[in-house]
């Protein structure tokens, strides 16, 4: 079986018009070493599980400020590293973006391409079961998602378990901080593709004080990471 999560991204201080979906696959066999990975640099990194967590809280000071950025950037590399570096073979990451801002039409369309690019899997030990799981939001609701994702599966002769479900941002919700924090990387890889070192500095918001070459560095190559990423411009 297979876990999807899905994620939409906007970047207004870049383009106004811009909107994105991140969709995060992972095949449910590797879910829980994915998960516990997570959970044991989210421990390490040290956040106050009483505090509000989301996954793009990591990319500036919100949420738990005594996070120092270097932790993060620790944080982020690893998560990368784990899902969508080209030697990694458990995980997938489709973004799909256009220039055609945020709305429930644009969503589900994004949606809709997005789940054509699953691959077909075999009927035998629930091979082709697919639970699907999206971020809480306004803008659409699960019976709409519905109506795209199960008749789309169907047709690639894959099995949608139960209904969509929306989960709320949590550092228990592994698997929606993954397609949170990648959406939020690929659509600054996306809008800046040719940044430099003070561009990337702004990814973290890091200050003139804090732009040490390691961290410079270390920023550099999580979006060179991020480059492999399946990604698509849909146009109506």
């Amino acid at each position: 079986m297979r876990f999807v999560f899905i994620d939409e991204v906007e970047q207004h201080q870049k383009n106004p018009n811009f909107f994105g979906l991140g969709v995060f696959i992972v095949n449910s066999f590797f879910y829980l070493p994915l998960c516990s990975d997570f959970q044991g640099h989210f421990t390490d990194c040290g956040w106050n599980k009483e505090i509000e967590f989301k996954g793009r809280y990591l990319f500036s000071q919100k949420g738990d400020c005594d996070i120092p950025i270097d932790k993060r950037i620790k944080l982020i590399d690893n998560m990368a590293e784990v899902t969508i570096a080209k030697k990694n073979s458990r995980c997938e990451f489709l973004f799909y973006y256009n220039y055609q801002k945020k709305s429930k039409e644009n969503y589900l369309m994004l949606l809709a391409h997005s789940l054509k690019a699953l691959g077909r899997k075999e009927k035998n030990q629930g091979k082709n079961l697919v639970s699907i799981y999206y971020d809480n939001t306004s803008l659409v609701h699960w019976k709409e998602i519905n109506e795209i994702s199960d008749p789309l599966l169907l047709r690639k002769g894959l099995f949608q378990v139960e209904l969509p479900c929306s989960t709320s941002g949590c550092h228990k919700a592994a698997g929606m901080i993954y397609a949170d924090v990648l959406a939020y990387l690929k659509s600054w890889d996306v809008l800046s593709p040719t940044a430099n070192d003070e561009q990337n500095a702004s990814l973290f918001e890091l200050q003139p004080g804090q732009r040490d070459k390691e961290k410079l560095e270390r920023i550099k190559n999580i979006l060179l990471k991020v480059q492999s990423v399946t990604t698509k411009e849909i146009k109506k």
